[in-house]
């Protein structure tokens, strides 16, 4: 697990407007911003910096394990989908 994470910190060094969390191989991206579109747009872009950080360093993502949920209420339609509730580290976590 220790050279995983090696490799793996260079993760961090790319995705730059948002936070980033990493546990093991579970990875989170997050941020907060009163305005919706301006967090849809921020969060859209990190996770394409992302999803083109894994490419290249060859690695597959699999899209049925990524998930967005928004905290509060907009009714703002977001581009990415979003759920009411997911599993994160096999704890449920309800909006």
């Amino acid at each position: 697990m220790f050279l995983i994470n090696i490799f793996l910190n260079d993760l961090f060094y790319n995705t730059k407007d948002v936070k980033l969390h990493a546990y093991a191989d579970d990875k989170q991206l997050y941020d907060c911003n009163c305005d919706p579109v301006a967090l849809d747009l921020c969060i859209g872009h990190e996770v394409y910096v992302a999803t083109t950080w894994y490419a290249v360093n060859g690695m597959i993502i699999n899209p049925d394990k990524h998930h967005t949920m928004v905290l509060g209420s907009t009714n703002h339609k977001f581009s990415l989908k979003t759920k009411e509730a997911f599993d994160l580290l096999g704890l449920s976590t309800i909006n």
